[in-house]
């Protein structure tokens, strides 16, 4: 099984906590909101967490998905914080 990087979509998420719960550790709360740590889960282990979410906000997928995920989140955040000015 090849290793997989969690990606959560924070804007879905509700912050329920369920992948904090069972994500041995590697996901944790930052601003109410789930993070993972960037380690490495098996598909197995991914998957697990992928299905606790009630609002589909995490998947899984490579090094590079996880990269162009968060660049875009992280440009999606910078837009937010913009208009709150």
């Amino acid at each position: 099984m090849s290793d997989k990087k969690i990606i959560i979509n924070r804007s879905k998420c509700i912050g329920c906590g369920s992948c904090v719960a069972c994500g041995e550790g590697k996901i944790k709360f930052i601003n109410g909101k789930a993070w993972a740590d960037n380690s490495d889960f098996t598909q197995e282990g991914a998957q697990d967490i992928i299905d606790l979410c009630p609002v589909d906000a995490i998947s899984s997928g490579s090094e590079d998905e996880y990269q162009q995920s968060y660049e875009q989140q992280e440009v999606k955040k910078e837009e937010e914080d913009a208009e709150d000015c």
